[in-house]
């Protein structure tokens, strides 16, 4: 196992390598096995991603990730990836779902027909740049099914 110093040097070439332009504001310090990351990313997703590859770097037994969501969320951006999420699964058929956001917040609201579309809802609006947190308010309401016509 290497010193304090290597290991940093890895970790941080691993988020760099991960995380590429996106992640010039991270920053990770080594003490003892535990690995602090820290700075600003503009999405949730990014920060995990992150965590993920400084925790495959040998010699970290722990990491505090400390780096800060910072973007603005735009509404916008929400709902189109939503629309995309349920675009992707043919078997969503007739959601409403209302999105409001609150500074870095995201809430759902409404009506879907599954499981699988609430938390694809609910990954998508996660997925949006500066969402630090979803809160997923959406009703699973099974769609009828079409009347099965006997010949």
């Amino acid at each position: 196992m290497g010193c304090d110093a290597d290991i940093q040097r890895k970790a941080e070439a691993a988020v760099a390598e991960t995380l590429g332009c996106a992640g010039r504001h991270v920053r990770a310090r080594l003490e003892t096995g535990v690995l602090t990351l820290d700075g600003q990313i503009d999405s949730r997703v990014l920060k995990v991603l992150a965590e993920q590859a400084a925790r495959a770097v040998p010699g970290v037994r722990a990491i505090r990730n400390l780096i800060q969501v910072v973007s603005p969320v735009r509404l916008s951006e929400v709902r189109r990836r939503i629309r995309a999420a349920f675009a992707r699964d043919a078997a969503a058929r007739g959601f409403h779902v209302e999105v409001a956001v609150e500074g870095d917040v995201v809430t759902l609201k409404g009506q879907v027909g599954s499981w699988s579309e609430r938390q694809a809802a609910e990954e998508a609006a996660a997925a949006a740049s500066g969402v630090r947190e979803v809160r997923n308010e959406l009703i699973v309401e099974p769609w009828p099914f079409a009347p099965i016509i006997m010949a």
